[in-house]
């Protein structure tokens, strides 16, 4: 088995999952003849929390851009409640973010092209 500072080795995102659930399971006290009997379930129990996980990052991310939010740049205590107020919700947040922030498929901004509406 690769060690976990090698890169991925991979070829899609299926083969990603099962190396973590590799990692995660397969010496897993409690999991682990589970995981020998039946690993591809256990590669889709992963990628359907890493999609749960994709899928809370983003709408919490877009908090932070969305025009209205009430978020003013300068003024840091505004920032600073809305990051206390999206890690209650989502505890994982900021671990996430170190992650994903620079990715565009995970920190994607958005843009309204609605008419009438002032972006300034």
């Amino acid at each position: 088995m690769a060690d976990a500072d090698d890169n991925p080795t991979g070829k899609d995102k299926g083969a990603i999952y099962g190396a973590i659930a590799q990692l995660i399971f397969a010496n897993h006290i409690k999991y682990g003849a589970a995981y020998r009997q039946n690993q591809k379930k256990f590669c889709n129990s992963v990628s359907n929390q890493i999609s749960g996980l994709r899928t809370k990052y983003k709408k919490h991310k877009g908090r932070f851009t969305a025009t209205g939010a009430g978020v003013v740049p300068l003024d840091g205590q505004s920032a600073q409640n809305l990051l206390e107020l999206v890690r209650a919700d989502f505890p994982w947040f900021s671990d996430l973010d170190a992650i994903w922030h620079n990715n565009p498929s995970m920190a994607a901004k958005t843009y309204s092209s609605q008419p009438g509406v002032d972006h300034a």
